[in-house]
């Protein structure tokens, strides 16, 4: 339930990705695991920012982050940090935004999911404070990344949508929409 919650949150059904926690939740109550709990919240999260209610996603982020801690699950305490670098971008705290995930791209303990999805968000962070040259870095090395694979496509469709906005920014309206 959790995964198929995940792929439903991706396709944007998220009243049914959330009904997929739902039933992970009672699961879990029965039978309890802690990196599953920390995959549950992180849905539960997703969702939360997908619906733009930052209290719900700060709080879904803040339980993974004790709750991996309490189980030294490394990889989810890095990987959480994808998500707090994004809620930071979204209330506008572009310095604390950048430095979280610089800290996920740098992380050995990142999976390549983790630091391409901060990486294109650390994209997006350069482009909202007028880094065009970053931004455009991030993207390019994105890019790179998802060029001649499937396996990190949505997080490439992501990045499109960033490089049409860069160049819209830079004054090239044709290009902008010929990326798309």
């Amino acid at each position: 339930h959790i995964v198929i919650g995940a792929l439903e949150g991706q396709r944007g059904r998220l009243t049914e990705s959330a009904r997929h926690c739902a039933i992970a939740q009672s699961l879990l109550d029965i039978a309890p695991n802690a990196w599953l709990q920390c995959s549950l919240l992180r849905n539960e999260g997703s969702i939360a920012l997908a619906e733009y209610r930052l209290l719900d996603a700060t709080s879904a982020i803040r339980s993974i982050s004790e709750h991996a801690k309490a189980h030294s699950l490394v990889r989810e305490i890095v990987e959480n940090d994808a998500n707090l670098g994004y809620v930071e971008l979204l209330r506008g705290d572009y310095e604390r935004s950048a430095r979280t995930l610089s800290r996920v791209i740098e992380s050995r303990n990142s999976s390549m999911r983790a630091k391409l999805s901060a990486l294109e968000t650390l994209a997006r962070v350069h482009l909202a404070v007028g880094d065009l040259t970053e931004c455009e870095s991030c993207l390019d090395r994105v890019d790179a990344e998802t060029r001649h694979s499937q396996l990190h496509s949505y997080i490439a469709r992501w990045a499109v949508l960033t490089r049409a906005r860069l160049l819209l920014k830079c004054g090239d309206a044709e290009k902008a929409g010929s990326c798309l």
